[in-house]
């Protein structure tokens, strides 16, 4: 994740295309399931810019400024389910943005657009390799518990001599890895009533000791992004080296470290109602 970032922002190979754009599919290969990272690019840059408004779509798309219950978990880790969890909004929240004057006619037509292919070619196929084994192995637990067995056909169970050792191998580290990424990220940016365009009210530093296991699996990113929010020209393990400096320099100029309250509060600065 860390180097696909780094490359959305052509930290390396800036002026070489086609080592940029080899670094780029091999990453994309190894984490199959995550949004095409050329059309992440897009939202990226939009997100910097934007950060915790509505039409922060990388961060809200990851569950930002959702309030926390069982349909928010199911959706942190499994982005493909966050679409079908959010379907009806995603066709009708351009619409009304684009009523309010918040974005153009052409933005509406792009982020349909973007709706559309962000999870094409790869995402789409692994996430419904990983839904198929999630399903048949919960229809025969609920089988078993029931003393019961399904008659699955041939061509079903034969599919499974390929499928298991590649989400084993593959798609279930992946889905692991884009929980712990996507529950620090979407808890460590703020959403709503921050004001925009002041960074240092765009993200907290999020290094609770209980979230280590989390951070493991995501570079220690809760505790070095908010540094890339101001220095954006920095690869990930510059900000890793510098980050007890910096950390001094973010709590100086008012960054919060570790508000838990944003869990209660959807993800909002301050004591406001709840998103919907």
């Amino acid at each position: 994740h860390e180097l696909e970032h780094d490359l959305i922002h052509l930290m390396y190979f800036k002026k070489n295309k086609f080592m940029h754009n080899l670094m780029m599919m091999g990453i994309y290969l190894l984490r199959p399931n995550v949004i095409n990272p050329w059309i992440r690019r897009h939202l990226h840059f939009h997100h910097h810019k934007n950060s915790g408004s509505e039409t922060d779509l990388e961060e809200r798309g990851i569950t930002n400024g959702e309030k926390w219950g069982i349909k928010r978990l199911l959706m942190v880790g499994d982005g493909m389910l966050a679409v079908y969890l959010r379907a009806w909004q995603y066709l009708t929240e351009p619409g009304k943005l684009y009523n309010r004057g918040l974005i153009t006619k052409q933005d509406v037509k792009n982020v349909r657009l973007i709706g559309l292919v962000s999870y094409s070619p790869l995402g789409i196929a692994t996430h419904a390799i990983w839904h198929f084994f999630v399903l048949f192995h919960l229809a025969n637990a609920s089988a078993w518990l029931v003393g019961a067995e399904i008659p699955w056909p041939n061509m079903v169970t034969a599919q499974l001599s390929w499928i298991t050792p590649l989400v084993v191998v593959l798609i279930a580290p992946n889905m692991l890895r884009t929980f712990c990424l996507h529950f620090i990220s979407s808890n460590m940016h703020y959403y709503g009533d921050n004001e925009q365009g002041k960074i240092t009210e765009q993200c907290q530093v999020l290094n609770v000791w209980w979230l280590w296991p989390m951070q493991a699996f995501c570079f220690n990113f809760g505790s070095t992004h908010a540094i890339h929010h101001f220095v954006v020209r920095d690869p990930f393990y510059i900000r890793q080296m510098t980050a007890k400096q910096a950390h001094k320099v973010l709590k100086d100029n008012g960054v919060r470290f570790n508000d838990l309250g944003t869990f209660r509060r959807a993800n909002r600065m301050h004591e406001t109602a709840q998103a919907a």
